[in-house]
């Protein structure tokens, strides 16, 4: 736990096809997997801003359904099976007992499903808060299979970053609609972003920590022709790269900020304090990628003397003038992952309070 849920992006582990005798082994697997995860970045960087609880489910049988074989079945407390769809290495579970099993936990915003089995495979769900779940996206994973946490980190992605897949199936031939929503997807070419200054023109040219540099590379959202995505593998495209390119990067972020705050205070926002009052605040623990700066101000106007996360309204300069002032401490960050300035508001948190400053 990192902070209060109400300031974190909480995410839920359960397992699954564990008997009562196997918790420990659960529990082991979903450290490790959580371990794999936040060693991509940007979760590595940000996983301050992020609460992480485990939810022990008892199984009546040990294993899921489909391993080893499409027609073996287990009785597991989330019903986890392969060969969901047709498709060997997708893994499916009943949502309804994953969101009952999630409950237990204090919050939950994503649910991570490590179903108990050596077997490659994953799936991922995302856009379930419109379904009326308390959560956003579960993603589901083998929990003993090396490659099983990439599938994670690309499933968990859909929600937090809002990230389209960037791979394709011949079968869909050619994109013949308008432009995608999709932050990563885009039927535009280097030249038309460029100068239509849309999408992740900001990016082009640069190199990326996949490999090669940002631009437009035909083949995205399923599709192998008529869409763009911003580099030629990615961990949204294959899971041979454990890399997010620099727009998917900034989009990671951005969504970061939209589910966590980066500061909180025990003094309330809004409140009145006194000039002599001491306010403190705490800021999330942000490392790697992040460059959060903080700053005080004292109607609008900055402090640059003031720096630390705890400060008294008399020593920022409010006056003993009988009237009322404000104070707000300002986070930024100041990464170089972001260069979009919507970005960067996402990025940019305040926090103020009234100061009543007596003339005694």
């Amino acid at each position: 736990m990192t902070g209060s849920s109400d300031d974190r992006l909480d995410v839920v582990i359960v397992g699954d096809g564990y008997t009562a005798g196997e918790q420990d082994a659960f529990h082991s697997a979903a450290a490790a997997k959580w371990a794999d995860i936040t060693a991509i970045e940007p979760y590595a960087s940000y996983q301050g801003l992020m609460n992480v609880w485990t939810v022990d489910a008892v199984s009546a049988e040990s294993g899921i359904s489909g391993d080893p074989t499409a027609d073996v079945v287990k009785d597991t407390a989330l019903g986890s099976y392969f060969w969901c769809s047709q498709t060997e290495r997708l893994i499916c579970a009943d949502i309804d007992k994953v969101a009952s099993y999630a409950a237990k936990a204090p919050d939950a915003d994503l649910v991570v499903v490590v179903s108990h089995s050596t077997k490659y495979g994953g799936a991922g769900y995302s856009g379930l808060e419109a379904e009326g779940y308390p959560f956003d996206g579960v993603s589901t994973l083998s929990s003993d299979n090396e490659q099983s946490s990439m599938i994670a980190a690309h499933e968990m992605a859909h929600s937090v970053g809002l990230l389209a897949d960037e791979y394709t199936y011949d079968s869909y031939g050619t994109w013949t609609g308008g432009e995608l929503p999709d932050i990563n997807s885009s039927i535009l070419t280097a030249g038309q972003m460029a100068a239509g200054r849309s999408k992740w023109y900001r990016w082009l040219g640069e190199a990326d920590p996949t490999g090669g540099t940002v631009g437009t590379y035909e083949g995205s959202s399923y599709y192998p022709f008529g869409i763009y995505r911003p580099t030629a593998n990615s961990i949204m495209r294959a899971l041979d790269v454990s890399e997010f390119n620099l727009p998917g990067r900034e989009a990671m972020i951005a969504g970061f900020y939209r589910e966590a705050n980066v500061l909180s205070s025990s003094t309330p926002t809004g409140s009145t304090v006194l000039r002599t009052d001491r306010i403190k605040v705490t800021r999330a623990a942000l490392t790697g990628l992040a460059a959060p700066e903080l700053r005080w101000y004292v109607d609008g106007v900055r402090v640059k003397r003031a720096q630390g996360l705890t400060a008294a309204p008399a020593q920022l300069g409010v006056p003993k003038d009988g009237r009322t002032h404000t104070v707000t401490v300002e986070s930024v960050d100041r990464t170089k992952s972001i260069r979009d300035p919507k970005v960067l508001a996402e990025a940019t948190e305040r926090l103020t309070w009234k100061v009543k400053a007596s003339r005694r």
